[in-house]
C-alpha cells in the first residue's frame, strides 16, 4: 500500500512498498452490456467500439481496424441501414460517432472519408445471398 508520507515526500531511500500493479480500468456493465447486443461483438477487431461510449469505447491508432457498422454509417444511406439493421439504442451512436470522425482529424478520418465514397457492403452481401438463393441447385448426374 503506498504510504502517505512517503507519497507527499518521494523520499527516493525508502520507496514505498507499493508494487504498483496493474489493475484493469472500470468498465460500466452498461457499456458493456451495449457492446454486447452488436451482432459482430464475438469477432470484432475494431479497436475503437461506438457502442462503448467516447471514454470507455478505447483508442484508435492508424493502421488498425475500423468497426464495420463505424463504416457503413458514412456511407450513402448508410444511416438508414443502420437504423434498420440495428437496434436503436446502438444504431445512435454508432451513427453519431460516424459523423463526429468524419468531420474531425484523427486516425478515423481518413477511412470514414474513404468509406464515404464507396457503396454498402450490407447491400453487397444482401445481393449476394439473394441471388445464390435464386440460382438453381446443379445435381451430381
Amino acid at each position: 500500500m503506498l504510504q502517505p508520507e512517503n507519497a507527499q515526500t518521494g523520499d527516493a531511500q525508502n520507496p514505498p512498498d507499493d508494487t504498483r500493479q496493474a489493475q484493469p480500468p472500470f468498465v460500466p456493465a452498461v457499456g458493456i452490456a451495449m457492446a454486447m447486443r452488436c451482432p459482430k461483438f464475438e469477432r470484432c477487431s475494431a479497436a475503437y467500439c461506438p457502442a462503448m461510449g467516447p471514454r470507455l469505447g478505447g483508442k484508435h491508432y492508424k493502421g488498425e481496424s475500423v468497426c464495420s457498422y463505424l463504416l457503413e454509417s458514412v456511407k450513402p444511406d448508410g444511416q438508414t441501414r443502420l437504423r434498420g439493421y440495428l437496434p436503436a439504442e446502438l444504431a445512435d451512436p454508432v451513427i453519431r460517432d460516424g459523423l463526429r470522425f468524419l468531420n474531425s482529424t484523427g486516425p478515423l478520418q481518413k477511412p470514414l472519408k474513404r468509406a464515404s465514397k464507396q457503396g454498402s457492403r450490407m447491400e453487397s452481401v444482401k445481393r449476394a445471398s439473394a441471388s445464390r438463393r435464386c440460382r438453381p441447385r446443379e445435381t451430381g448426374t
